[in-house]
């Protein structure tokens, strides 16, 4: 608010110093005092120039500062969503970690039921080949040849 009333006070003033060298330089060129006339002229024109320069320069920077504010908030919303990104990738790994793991448990379960019904089945093998062995050798005790 400051600098706006700032520049309105400026502007006031240099437009009043330019209408007044203007305004002098007629008085001056009516009473033909054409030095006097053509002095307030060119500083009139001076004044108007450096006002006008001024402005420019003033309108260049706060258009480049839009222009910095614009990139950083830009490059903000970047930054933002490239670390939603990195979030999302890591939580997908460790979701992918999480289910090779079960995966790999549960195999290692069912390989494992695998590995003791295999081991029952042979002992139990061994064990009805015994017992037919003792059978066979008990027969041949009591039916001799």
């Amino acid at each position: 608010m400051e600098e706006t009333v700032r520049k309105i006070n400026g502007s006031i003033f240099y437009n009043l110093y330019i209408r007044t060298c203007q305004s002098l330089s007629e008085i001056y060129s009516s009473l033909k005092n054409y030095k006097k006339a053509f002095y307030y002229q060119s500083e009139s024109f001076r004044v108007r120039d450096s006002v006008y320069t001024l402005e420019k320069f003033n309108r260049a920077y706060e258009l480049e500062i839009a222009y910095d504010k614009a990139v950083k908030e830009k490059e903000a919303i970047e930054l933002k969503k490239a670390n939603e990104i990195d979030k999302l990738m890591i939580r997908n790994t460790r979701n992918i970690a999480i289910l090779v793991g079960i995966g790999l448990l549960l195999l290692s379960v069912f390989l494992y039921v695998i590995y003791k019904r295999n081991k029952i089945a042979k002992e139990m093998a061994i064990m009805l080949k015994n017992q037919q062995a003792l059978l066979h050798e008990q027969e041949k005790k009591n039916h001799p040849k």
